[in-house]
């Protein structure tokens, strides 16, 4: 028994540190598939357990969750990537300076925060067959308590990422949260008027 956890802690070590070696080699790449995954999970999870059942509605409206999934993968594989090297080429990663942490987390929480959640809601809108004006109008309507959700929940974890998690590691801890998020992006992406 003994051996059995040993031999698989030894196995989940070998299994973070190839991970580790291919965010390192190939960012984008690996944090697209990562996106990806994390975005169609976590839709899947917010139609099984967050959303009021209908008889006739399907257990998983799959179109949606691949929907999902693209919307992650452009936004966990190339946006947060591309925009944790720049703030990291800009100022030093893991600075304890308080002036550079704030400057990193108040650009992250108005980017993302605001306009990256805006973003993603209009276009899962846009993929699950709105026209342009309903999904600007959908987003207006909904965007306000998501933003002060994300602004709860990322910006304790911005500080401490921006603090003591390296670059190459930030979008893999930021998609673990995500899961999480992307549930609730998911689910208020998706209920309607009577749902509030």
């Amino acid at each position: 028994s003994t051996q059995s956890t040993w031999d698989f802690c030894l196995a989940l070590d070998d299994m973070l540190a190839s991970w580790t070696r291919l965010l390192t080699l190939h960012p984008y790449r690996v944090n697209f598939v990562q996106g990806a995954v994390l975005f169609f999970s976590g839709d899947i999870l917010a139609q099984r357990f967050l959303e009021p059942r209908e008889t006739q509605k399907p257990a998983v409206n799959w179109r949606r969750a691949v929907s999902a999934g693209s919307v992650g993968a452009g936004y966990i594989g190339f946006l947060f990537t591309g925009f944790y090297r720049v703030l990291d080429t800009r100022w030093p990663p893991l600075s304890s300076s308080p002036r550079v942490l704030l400057a990193k987390v108040a650009l992250d929480l108005v980017l993302f925060g605001v306009f990256g959640n805006a973003g993603q809601m209009c276009m899962r809108r846009l993929l699950a067959g709105d026209s342009r004006n309903q999904a600007a109008a959908y987003t207006l309507d909904h965007i306000p308590p998501v933003v002060v959700a994300d602004w709860c929940l990322w910006g304790p974890y911005d500080l401490f990422a921006f603090r003591f998690i390296p670059t190459y590691m930030r979008p893999l801890t930021s998609g673990v949260l995500s899961l999480c998020w992307n549930t609730f992006t998911s689910w208020s992406s998706h209920r309607t008027h009577r749902d509030r």
